[in-house]
């Protein structure tokens, strides 16, 4: 098995609810092992208009993929839920 940290951050929408779908989307295939606090942090050099604050947050997973399998897992979770909410920014990154 292997140990991942995986970091999380939502500018959009309900930011709780888009850091705590990602855990649940994560948590179908992988084993959560710890989640930190959730924390508000200021956008960092973005454009203009762009500038909400962030909730971040951070994972740690066990997992039985590589990294280019976890990769492609959590790229597809991502681009599954850009299609379910139609949304034009990603929600999630």
């Amino acid at each position: 098995m292997n140990r991942v940290f995986i970091a999380l951050g939502s500018n959009k929408g309900d930011t709780e609810k888009n850091l705590r779908t990602a855990l649940d989307l994560i948590g179908e295939e992988c084993e959560l092992i710890r989640i930190s606090s959730f924390y508000r942090t200021e956008a960092q050099n973005m454009a203009h208009g762009h500038d909400q604050e962030f909730l971040n947050a951070g994972c740690e997973i066990s997992t039985s993929k590589n990294a280019q399998e976890l990769l492609f897992f959590l790229m597809e979770k991502k681009l599954k839920r850009r299609k379910i909410l139609k949304a034009l920014t990603i929600s999630i990154s």
